[in-house]
């Protein structure tokens, strides 16, 4: 959340106002407009940042230098003479719309020991709709933990997919890691102090070596959600030493990171599916 205020001094207390932002500090360019009415300050959420972000064409998850001023309706012109600095590191959060259901995730930028960045969606999926708003079938497409019941929960572990549908549900400027994405992450993990415990959630993850530290320093928030076994739709080994994943790369098999140097292959028919940024800029 972002607090703008302004100095509103000699102007009549009916005048209407405008955020304006934009990429040039003389709004030549494109411009962001929020409408104020006749308030002086305003707070801005980050899912309205976002929008900014696209509508600006910066590039999502990257640092931005944008510049913004308050424009009186009534006259057209802005408030002040010279337009104030807005530095944005990076909205790490993404906002996934579907009909009538809109689901914020955290995201987290990582930097790899060879220098590549990956963008990875900090949370499991927890959709239940498809990309056009209509819904998935709960028999089949998905399991759950009761929402109402155990909220906190719900967010850390999401919903647990079918391998068959997790590859139509994918947002767009999104895609599901492959095998190897995920033996990459777990290889840099392994580089480092704390080794793996810098992947994991301290309260969602079950058994793992806690008393090395460093916990979940890279924000990637794994949880051990569990999985969906071979012809049983039933949540499986949640709270364990276990982690599955959906790839994108296996039809009937989901990877397993059991705190060891070896990413295993397990035969399931569904688990969580984290995601990886690809851009839509």
């Amino acid at each position: 959340m972002l607090h703008f205020e302004w100095n509103t001094d000699g102007m009549p207390a009916t005048e209407r106002y405008t955020l304006c932002i934009s990429p040039t500090q003389n709004f030549s360019g494109d411009v962001y407009e929020i409408p104020v009415g006749t308030e002086h300050s305003l707070d801005v959420g980050y899912e309205r940042l976002q929008e900014a972000f696209e509508q600006l064409g910066c590039t999502r998850f990257e640092t931005a230098e944008l510049y913004w001023n308050i424009r009186a309706d009534e006259s057209g012109d802005f408030l002040s003479r010279t337009s104030s600095i807005l530095y944005l590191d990076g909205i790490m959060e993404f906002t996934d719309v579907r009909g009538d259901e809109q689901i914020t995730y955290r995201v987290t930028k990582l930097t790899y020991s060879n220098g590549k960045s990956v963008v990875w969606l900090a949370d499991n999926l927890r959709t239940v709709r498809y990309p056009d708003g209509s819904a998935l079938d709960p028999s089949k497409d998905y399991i759950r933990l009761d929402e109402d019941d155990e909220a906190e929960r719900f967010r850390a572990y999401g919903c647990l997919y079918s391998i068959a549908v997790s590859k139509q549900i994918v947002p767009e400027g999104w895609r599901i890691p492959t095998v190897a994405d995920y033996e990459e992450l777990f290889s840099e993990a392994a580089k480092v102090p704390g080794g793996y415990n810098v992947l994991k959630d301290n309260v969602w993850y079950g058994d793992f070596p806690r008393e090395e530290g460093h916990i979940n320093e890279w924000r990637m928030n794994l949880s051990s959600a569990g999985r969906l076994p071979e012809d049983v739709h039933e949540i499986w080994g949640s709270a364990s030493i276990y982690c599955y994943l959906i790839v994108s790369d296996m039809d009937d098999r989901v990877i397993l990171h059991d705190n060891g140097d070896e990413l295993w292959k397990s035969a399931n028919d569904g688990a969580a599916l984290r995601l990886i940024y690809v851009g839509n800029d």
